[in-house]
């Protein structure tokens, strides 16, 4: 199950943090570099909203993963008997089990 209360958490961050960024980048060059304070905000926004996303992204697929990992495995037996061949990671092709047990 997805924890919605975390995943809007992390994306008001997000939405802050953006905020943060937007104001220094309207500075214009000089103002900026003149306060070396600026690009460490900049750069501790950047990180800060990244960190957010990959968290966002992370729980999300973890619980996707887990809901779904029945289906792909029965998709995949699928594709296994119908074209011979079963798909690992979408890039790989390997012989499907049952032409080893055939042989």
């Amino acid at each position: 199950m997805i924890n919605s209360q975390l995943i809007l958490e992390r994306l008001i961050l997000i939405s802050e943090y953006l905020e943060e960024l937007k104001v220094l980048s309207s500075m214009d060059k000089a103002t900026f570099l003149s306060d070396k304070r600026n690009s460490a905000a900049a750069e501790s926004f950047l990180r800060r909203t990244l960190e957010a996303i990959f968290d966002v992204i992370t729980k999300m697929r973890s619980n996707t993963l887990k809901a779904s990992n029945v289906l792909n495995m029965r998709a995949t037996k699928i594709v296994g008997f119908n074209n011979g061949k079963v798909i690992l990671k979408n890039c790989l092709m390997l012989p499907a089990p049952s032409t080893f047990a055939a042989s």
